[in-house]
């Protein structure tokens, strides 16, 4: 049962140490070891928003752009780490294209950033916002009529992982999505948190949860691709 403490870095220190222990086969924040799936793989990874476009913010003057890409940045290393090949959309604060652009035009860069590298796996990293200040915990989307297995598979990872410690747990689910309607590749989209929730803000105001979010998503990616490879789940 996640307790909430007064101080930001006993609430992360309590959550690290509930999803280590639930996290099975992923149990350290050490440099990625892997389980041998990586040859060949290329993962995009994008994160959200960027520059002008903060995406949505919390109460406490968190932005939605700088969690996703500080998680992305972990991420990446975890992957590179494993032996994964990385391409990311962006890795500074900025959008994809100059200020005035539209954001259909910042979406069709990005894909044909993604669409360029020929990945395997999309990985489009965003923060929730939701009217119901109670809402939280981590959710993964597919868009309709588009591969769903990667968000179904991640989703169940991470509601084990990181959402059962909180109390939570969802279904991955659809919707239209234009960027992963658009890449040639199976794509899904992580929310990272909800910036409306008090408690999830304060998570993710932390690079220490950031750090152990991008681990789980890592972990969750591999077993994915564990069960796509061998049926079986590890």
């Amino acid at each position: 049962m996640f307790l909430v403490a007064k101080a930001r870095n006993v609430v992360v220190a309590i959550v690290a140490i509930v999803v280590l222990v639930a996290g099975g086969v992923c149990i350290g924040l050490g440099a990625a070891k892997g389980t041998g799936m990586a040859e060949g793989k290329t993962v995009a990874i994008d994160p959200g928003h960027g520059g002008y476009d903060a995406g949505v913010s919390g109460k406490m003057g968190t932005r939605e752009s700088d969690v996703n890409l500080s998680v992305g940045q972990y991420l990446a290393a975890y992957l590179r780490g494993a032996g994964y090949e990385v391409v990311m959309t962006r890795t500074t604060d900025r959008a994809c294209l100059p200020v005035g652009s539209l954001k259909r035009q910042d979406m069709d860069e990005r894909v044909g950033l993604i669409n360029r590298a020929k990945p395997d796996l999309v990985v489009s990293l965003h923060c929730n916002s939701y009217p119901s200040v109670y809402r939280r915990g981590v959710q993964t989307f597919y868009s309709k009529g588009e591969d769903e297995a990667p968000a179904r598979g991640l989703m169940e990872h991470l509601n084990r992982t990181v959402n059962a410690p909180l109390g939570r747990g969802f279904e991955a689910v659809w919707g239209e999505y234009y960027l992963l309607q658009k890449v040639r590749a199976p794509g899904v989209i992580v929310e990272c948190g909800f910036l409306s929730n008090a408690e999830d803000e304060a998570l993710l105001r932390d690079r220490h949860y950031h750090m152990l979010l991008a681990y789980q998503i890592y972990c969750g990616i591999e077993a994915y691709w564990g069960v796509q490879e061998t049926g079986m789940w590890f």
